[in-house]
């Protein structure tokens, strides 16, 4: 993969995305546009965590969370802390021929560094002894994790496959193809709303078709032919809460995927 300015950007986030996915998360659609990827974001899905994910990069202290609650929202932070860091310790590892740099100097976008800063600010309010470092501790862990191949190669791949695609954008049946072929799976099945991390970040809520979609999917496909309709049966014993346009999505996918095999054997 060239070291381009789309490249770096979709590098980015991949990285974010595979650190979500390894955190129990995971991304309902990621987008790379403009000739320098300058609109490009990944609408990441927390699941029951949101409300959790919401109070802390609201900028929000602990202060009137039970201490169940408050234990909850600590891991929950930390989790977060290291998606943020993870594009910008990926682009720094890209651009440094994928090699560990010898110093910690990177470039973090203005949106991760503000969300960084919100993390800390709610660990050190929940934590007493929280370090002041963690930051930049979370930063080492994450470069070093990157050296490894099981997390750098599926970065790789759905960059590439995020590059290839038509539109510049991939939905969560993309995107979570390609982590399986590198071993990584979704860790939680509960949808929610999701929230939105990238170049040029939206500020307004993007909510996830409830699972009432799901139903929707279900009655509109049944009349199609049989097998659009044992397609979709099997999607959904895999998976229960399919939007429709993934579903669909899906199911055009699995059907070429007959045709470009089938007539081979």
């Amino acid at each position: 993969m060239e070291n381009t300015a789309v490249s770096l950007v979709a590098i980015h986030e991949s990285a974010r995305i595979v650190f979500a996915y390894l955190n129990g998360y995971w991304c309902d659609k990621v987008t790379v546009e403009g000739t320098s990827g300058e609109n490009s974001g990944a609408q990441l899905n927390p699941g029951n965590d949101l409300s959790v994910v919401q109070h802390i990069l609201s900028g929000r202290k602990p202060s009137a969370m039970s201490e169940s609650e408050k234990d909850h929202a600590v891991k929950t932070a930390k989790k977060l802390m290291a998606i943020y860091c993870a594009g910008a310790c990926a682009g720094t590892f890209f651009q440094n021929d994928e090699q560990l740099p010898d110093e910690l100097n990177m470039e973090i976008p203005a949106t991760d560094l503000r969300n960084i800063e919100k993390i800390q600010s709610f660990l050190k309010a929940a934590v007493y002894d929280h370090s002041d470092d963690y930051p930049t501790e979370v930063l080492i862990s994450v470069l070093k994790k990157l050296d490894r191949a099981e997390t750098w190669k599926p970065i790789k791949a759905l960059a590439q496959k995020l590059m290839e695609s038509e539109n510049g954008s991939l939905t969560s049946f993309y995107i979570e193809d390609t982590l399986m072929m590198h071993g990584i799976k979704r860790q939680k099945h509960t949808s929610s709303a999701g929230f939105v991390v990238g170049v040029a970040e939206d500020k307004s809520e993007k909510k996830q078709q409830s699972s009432s979609a799901t139903i929707t999917a279900t009655s509109t496909l049944q009349n199609q032919d049989t097998l659009d309709a044992k397609l979709t049966e099997f999607l959904q014993m895999v998976k229960r809460d399919w939007a429709e346009e993934e579903l669909q999505a899906s199911v055009v996918y699995l059907k070429k995927l007959f045709a470009k095999y089938g007539e081979t054997r």
